[in-house]
């Protein structure tokens, strides 16, 4: 996940359809829930540089951290400087102040 690779050509139209007829195969109760919006939605975020060899950040075991300057988002993880990842998804429920 945390490197420079991307899956290319996806059709994500193609896919939603698929799962939609799977979905109302099984059961017609969820079709309520199916948007027929079919826009895509593309962000961006830039990564000045991936991690070689990634040292993982835990609020668990350390409550504070200092002087860790971020470079890049992708997906649920901060990437920052000397390799450090804070996976988000990690530290749900969590209140965290980020100053700059």
């Amino acid at each position: 996940m945390l490197t420079n690779k991307f899956i290319k050509n996806i059709n994500l139209k193609k896919i939603k359809n698929t799962l939609i007829n799977l979905i109302l195969k099984k059961s017609k109760i969820y079709k309520k829930y199916i948007i027929n919006n079919n826009k895509i939605y593309k962000f961006i975020y830039p990564i000045i540089k991936y991690p070689k060899k990634i040292k993982i950040l835990n609020l668990i075991k350390k409550k504070y951290i200092k002087n860790k300057k971020l470079i890049g988002i992708k997906g649920q993880y901060l990437i920052f400087k000397k390799n450090y990842v804070l996976n988000i998804r990690n530290h749900i429920g969590y209140s965290i102040n980020i100053k700059f």
